[in-house]
C-alpha cells in the first residue's frame, strides 16, 4: 500500500509541475510599447551621473522571505518559502473504498525555482489519512499519514505524532511533518506550513 501511495504522489507531483506551472508561466501581457527614445532636455546631464546608490540588488530572482505569499509561507528546514497562489481541487478520485474530502495545491518561486506543494485529506474505507507532497529546490519529497489509535499518527518509516501533523480549520492549514524523498525514501526533510486556501472548487 505504502508502495502505491508513494507512486500516485510521485505521478501527481508531476503533473502538478508540468501543467499548472505550464499554465501560469505565460506572464506576456501583449503590450507592445513604442521603441522611440523620448527627448530628453539638452540640460538634464547624463542621467547615469548621480550619487544615488540606486536600487541595484545584484540579482533579479525572487530571494527566499519570512514575509508570507498570498497563499501563505511553507518552512523546509528552516527555509521559509512565500506560496503565491492556491487551488481548491475536486475531491473525487473515482475509487472505490476511497474518499478524498480536501485536495489543495499550491505554487510559489524561490531563486532556486518553483515550488509546487499537494495536500490532501481522505478516508480508506473507515480509515482517515493525509497525503502532503512538497517540490521544490530541495528535491521531490512527501509522506501519508494515518492514525495508530487514540490522538496518535503515523508517518512514512517510524515516525509518530501525538496528534494529526495537519490541521484544517476552515480555508486554513496549519502544523507538519517528516516528508521523504519521493524515490528513495531514504532522505528527509521537516516541513511546516501556515497556508490558505479558495472555496471555490475547481478541475486540477
Amino acid at each position: 500500500m505504502n508502495r502505491l501511495h508513494r507512486l500516485l504522489r510521485l505521478l501527481a507531483i508531476l503533473a502538478l509541475a508540468t501543467g499548472l506551472l505550464a499554465a501560469c508561466g505565460n506572464d506576456d501581457n501583449g503590450d507592445d510599447t513604442d521603441s522611440d527614445t523620448p527627448d530628453v532636455p539638452a540640460d538634464a546631464g547624463d542621467p547615469s551621473d548621480t550619487d544615488d546608490p540606486g536600487d541595484d540588488t545584484g540579482s533579479d530572482d525572487p530571494p527566499e522571505s519570512d514575509s508570507p505569499g498570498a497563499a501563505g509561507t511553507v518552512v523546509v528546514d528552516g527555509v521559509s518559502y512565500a506560496m503565491d497562489e492556491s487551488f481548491r481541487c475536486d475531491p473525487d478520485i473515482g475509487v472505490d473504498m476511497a474518499e478524498r474530502e480536501l485536495d489543495v495545491q499550491f505554487l510559489g518561486s524561490s531563486s532556486e525555482g518553483n515550488i509546487t506543494v499537494h495536500f490532501s485529506v481522505g478516508q480508506i474505507g473507515s480509515n482517515p489519512n493525509q497525503d502532503f507532497s512538497y517540490n521544490g529546490p530541495e528535491g521531490v519529497y512527501g509522506a501519508f499519514y494515518s492514525p495508530l489509535g487514540g490522538d496518535q499518527w503515523m508517518g512514512e518509516g517510524d515516525d509518530t505524532y501525538d496528534s494529526e501533523p495537519f490541521t484544517v480549520e476552515g480555508n486554513s492549514i496549519t502544523g507538519g511533518g517528516l516528508l521523504f524523498d519521493a524515490m528513495t525514501m531514504e532522505d528527509s526533510i521537516e516541513v511546516e506550513v501556515d497556508l490558505t486556501f479558495p472555496d471555490e472548487i475547481q478541475s486540477c
